[in-house]
């Protein structure tokens, strides 16, 4: 049962109004000493009814920007209250009430509703809403409160694999600046678990120092920008064959950089995943969501293609030629060791620093991937 209380703030005066209709119906209003969102979920001829709840400023730029939903800056809050307010914005009833109360009578705004109509469904968690690029995942023992440890370490291994290959690091004078990238993480939230990133960093003082020139970090942002369009571009794709059943080996093979890069965090059968979301802070991108269904088809062809026959592009930036081998690095700052037979390496004319396309037999590995050359390979630019 809420517990009603005495409201000493005086008459309600709406600050910044969101939405208006008859009224201000969304609005933030100053309680005491903090700003309060009100939400308007009935109405009465002699008053209207109120949910509110204290919001900080990043949450209504979230909020006023549509990559928040209403009923995402109401849940971010830890207190709530309902009052009735008259139409001279006296407030005549009020009580406290609690997370589990506003389950029970049905009180929170619709899911990923904004302010005004959206085409893109907005984020119900304030850390969906201002990252550059986040995952959610749910399964059946991720709560709100609790997750096992394991579980936790697990996702969080798994999700920082992925987003490593999601934004890989930048290829500069033939060298990856992997130990330059910096993810800034914001505090994980259980809901059931989320995972979220600001924008992908190169510290430009030890990528100088690692070249031994000076570079300006800010030529980079565009790079993790089209990483993560292409990410969006290429899920959808991937989503689209998935729904129409399973994934053809050709397919697979052809996309398998995007299936490689989701691998570890899909959800399957095996996993106890059941769903996993994809945003990045942008009202203009439509989340993609995973479920099991997909995800095992997914998690199908990337096993599929993880072996198969490909044609890789990359630079030169070994040559060995005791062992008739190259390692080349492509444009996701993989190494792929290239081992071709005798013939066909003698009659391979490259120097460092060349760009060339090879097939054969694929080998995913760890550290440096593994290619068994079976075609004549071709040297892009010399």
């Amino acid at each position: 049962m809420a517990e009603e209380i005495r409201w000493n703030s005086g008459n309600v005066i709406p600050t910044t109004v969101l939405y208006y209709y008859e009224g201000p119906t969304i609005f933030i209003s100053t309680v005491g000493l903090h700003e309060f969102l009100f939400y308007k979920f009935d109405e009465r001829d002699d008053y209207n009814t109120f949910l509110l709840a204290p919001i900080a400023g990043r949450t209504v730029e979230a909020l006023q920007s549509k990559t928040l939903s209403v009923r995402g800056a109401l849940a971010g809050a830890s207190n709530f209250w309902v009052a009735a307010i008259s139409p001279s914005w006296e407030v005549t009833r009020c009580w406290k009430i609690t997370s589990e109360e506003l389950v029970e009578y049905d009180l929170m705004p619709f899911s990923g509703v904004s302010l005004t109509p959206s085409t893109v469904p907005a984020a119900d968690y304030i850390e969906q809403a201002i990252s550059f690029f986040s995952a959610r995942f749910l399964g059946e023992d991720l709560t709100n409160e609790t997750v096992p440890f394991v579980r936790f370490k697990t996702l969080i291994d798994s999700a920082y694999d992925a987003f490593r290959k999601i934004f890989p690091p930048p290829v500069v004078d033939l060298k990856s600046l992997s130990r330059s990238l910096e993810f800034s993480l914001f505090q994980p939230k259980f809901s059931s678990v989320i995972v979220a990133i600001e924008r992908p960093e190169i510290d430009a003082n030890d990528a100088s120092k690692y070249l031994k020139r000076t570079i300006d970090a800010t030529d980079f942002v565009r790079n993790f920008d089209q990483n993560r369009s292409d990410f969006f571009d290429r899920m959808n794709e991937l989503i689209v064959k998935a729904e129409k059943g399973e994934i053809s080996r050709a397919y697979a093979v052809e996309h398998f950089a995007t299936l490689d890069q989701v691998n570890p965090i899909i959800p399957t059968s095996s996993n106890a995943l059941e769903q996993v979301e994809f945003r990045s802070q942008s009202q203009y991108q439509n989340p993609i969501v995973l479920d099991e269904a997909i995800g095992t088809r997914f998690r199908l062809a990337h096993k599929m293609a993880e072996f198969a026959t490909r044609e890789i592009i990359g630079s030169v930036i070994d040559i060995n030629a005791a062992s008739a081998t190259l390692v080349l690095i492509d444009g996701s700052a993989r190494q792929v060791t290239c081992i071709f037979d005798r013939s066909t390496f003698k009659r391979l004319n490259v120097s460092i620093g060349n760009r060339i396309l090879v097939r054969g037999n694929f080998h995913r590995r760890k550290r440096r991937d593994r290619l068994q050359v079976t075609d004549e390979p071709r040297i892009i630019d010399a």
